[in-house]
């Protein structure tokens, strides 16, 4: 299968995956405005704009945000050790569509 094809990136603040050093994403495609914290789990989501160096399955999973909306999410890994990074957003329910767009990535802090 050979060696991966990998985008180096450049820049200051770079992201990489914590298992191989491969990078992903630069700190600029963060997005705080969109990032939220759900207080019944006590977890954070950080949304990002871009992310390279990654892969999905193709699977659908629904990531459950709240009672009443969920979220259908394919989970993105890395391209060097294919370890999990987060979730690539497929569609938004219209309850949310303001705070959330589609495409956009969630890593889970």
């Amino acid at each position: 299968m050979g060696r991966p094809f990998t985008v180096t990136l450049e820049g200051e603040h770079i992201f990489v995956c914590q298992a191989c050093q491969t990078q992903y994403t630069l700190l600029q495609y963060f997005l705080p405005h969109e990032s939220f914290y759900n207080p019944v789990t006590m977890v954070g989501y950080q949304v990002l704009s871009e992310v390279v160096n990654t892969f999905t399955d193709g699977k659908i999973i629904e990531l459950k945000i709240s009672d009443a909306v969920s979220l259908p999410c394919m989970e993105i890994f890395c391209v060097g050790c294919a370890a999990l990074l987060g979730l690539k957003i497929e569609s938004v329910p219209d309850i949310i569509k303001h705070k959330i767009k589609e495409g956009k990535y969630i890593f889970i802090t």
